[in-house]
């Protein structure tokens, strides 16, 4: 992965960017988020049911729309994301809307490093259910295309 360094540095720079531009854009419309709306939908709801009291990772989270809105509707939810200023953002809309969702700025083949406790505080160093099933998918997955599902749910 050494040799990807360059790569992933660039991408993130990219999604910095597009971290400015969205969340102004009335694509992402946070200004109704912020006041309640869901940014899920129909079929996310209806084909994952309910998760109150269940535990999300959801990787790729961008500025954790989201991640916030599955934690409004009963999750414990940790959101990760390779721009530190989409993370940063994340950070301060949940701070802002009082919410209990954790953020964690990672790219997601260094996320074993990075993750140290689950979405309900239990602690996930060393052997893992979450973190063997996160990992194994990635050891041979040379895109993201080829990686795992965008939320594992526990």
């Amino acid at each position: 992965m050494d040799n990807y360094q360059s790569y992933f540095e660039a991408n993130k720079q990219s999604w910095n960017k597009r971290t400015a531009v969205h969340k102004d854009s009335s694509f992402y419309d946070l200004a109704s988020f912020k006041k309640g709306k869901s940014s899920l939908n129909k079929i996310e709801l209806e084909e994952l049911g309910s998760v109150k009291g269940k535990s999300l990772l959801h990787l790729q989270c961008h500025f954790g729309m989201d991640t916030m809105s599955w934690q409004r509707e009963g999750a414990h939810c940790v959101g990760v994301d390779l721009s530190d200023e989409a993370i940063k953002l994340a950070k301060e809309i949940n701070e802002e809307l009082k919410l209990k969702t954790e953020f964690i700025c990672a790219n997601i083949y260094d996320l074993k490093s990075a993750l140290k406790v689950s979405p309900t505080g239990g602690d996930l160093e060393g052997p893992s259910t979450l973190s063997s099933l996160l990992m194994a998918p990635l050891a041979g997955c040379p895109t993201w295309t080829n990686g795992p599902a965008l939320l594992l749910i526990f």
